[in-house]
């Protein structure tokens, strides 16, 4: 089996993570710090309370609290179980919450990475199978439109109108592209 492992950096501070590169799911999928399972605590997690970018969102893009950047326990807020399916390895899956934050692709050395704000599954809980089997922290779907939640969380490939290219091999390279949100405006990548 073989796998498309790539690095990107995520929020800010930047927290550094190994993906695989997905073109059969279409959602950012990271361990988050709230994770116990044995199968998270080996991976580096993603925190939402170190990143100054994160929100905490629900699946329309809404924010969980128009007062606050990150929703505390007492509010009520979408969550998502998404699940794992392949033929070469057995079923599982994830529950958690929904984010939306920077995430960036390194360009290569010596170049800038190239950076978007979306949604992200933050995983509370992680099935041993498959996951305990990937030599990698979290998932970035490439998948075709229909497979992710909705435009905040069309992952690094953006929609036909906003593409953003790159190349999966020894190097990386990069387009600019900008990002239409509702939570933030219209933004260009660089």
């Amino acid at each position: 089996m073989h796998f498309y492992v790539g690095y990107v950096y995520v929020g800010h501070p930047a927290k550094h993570m190994s993906v695989v590169f997905d073109t059969s799911s279409g959602q950012v999928m990271l361990p988050s710090e709230n994770c116990a399972d044995p199968v998270c605590l080996d991976r580096r997690r993603y925190s939402a309370k170190l990143s100054s970018t994160a929100v905490d969102i629900n699946a329309n893009g809404t924010l969980v609290d128009p007062d606050a950047r990150l929703a505390g326990d007492e509010k009520r807020r979408d969550a998502i179980q998404i699940g794992v399916s392949s033929m070469n390895m057995v079923d599982g899956g994830i529950t958690g919450e929904l984010m939306y934050d920077r995430v960036c692709i390194s360009s290569g050395t010596g170049r800038a990475p190239t950076c978007s704000s979306m949604g992200i599954a933050a995983a509370k809980k992680m099935t041993e199978v498959p996951f305990a089997g990937f030599p990698h922290d979290g998932i970035i779907g490439l998948g075709l439109e229909n497979l992710h939640i909705n435009e905040l969380f069309a992952s690094m490939i953006g929609s036909p109108k906003d593409p953003l290219g790159f190349h999966i091999g020894l190097a990386c390279s990069s387009a600019i592209r900008q990002v239409r949100s509702p939570l933030v405006g219209t933004t260009t990548i660089v």
